[in-house]
């Protein structure tokens, strides 16, 4: 048996995480003492019967010192950890963004492709239309350049007619 103490009133779990948190080595707070009515301090010194021996609890200087080390040590750690936590957040926040901005990206890309195949559609009836409008101009060329040839045949008809007419005519 070690450090027993009995208290007048009822422990939180907190208080009794307190009174374990260096193992032996726990020294009762301040704030407790008050409540303490049976103390472990008054049972050493009560006489002693049967197979008794005294232990070092081993709460000396080194040990502390190490253990305030450790605890240090921890603490940074913990530090460490914290600052990891916050760069995954917002590695993670960012992750959501990017994901977001792809959709809104995928979406626009999606309207602007449906967009295209109709602008493609309306090229392609541009083109046909344009098509068969140059047929037909070239079809119109033809008709004019035979009308033309006809024309010329008509204009020296009617020239051969006129010098004809003018040879009747002078005596």
């Amino acid at each position: 048996m070690f450090g027993f103490n009995m208290f007048a009133k009822e422990l939180t779990g907190e208080e009794i995480a307190e009174l374990s948190k260096d193992g032996l080595c726990t020294d009762i707070p301040e704030r407790l003492e008050r409540y303490r009515r049976i103390r472990w301090e008054d049972i050493i010194l009560l006489p002693r019967r049967g197979n008794v021996q005294n232990i070092r609890r081993g709460c000396d200087e080194a040990y502390i010192s190490d253990k305030r080390s450790l605890e240090i040590s921890v603490e940074k750690a913990q530090a460490e950890l914290q600052k990891v936590q916050d760069h995954l957040n917002n590695a993670l926040r960012e992750i959501q963004e990017l994901k977001a901005n792809r959709q809104t990206n995928e979406r626009e890309n999606a309207e602007t492709n449906a967009e295209l195949q109709k602008t493609k559609l309306k090229l392609n009836e541009t083109e046909t239309k344009l098509e068969e409008a140059r047929l037909k101009l070239n079809e119109t060329e033809l008709e004019l350049e035979r009308t033309k040839e006809e024309l010329n045949v008509i204009v020296v008809e009617l020239e051969k007619v006129n010098l004809a007419s003018n040879d009747c005519r002078d005596p």
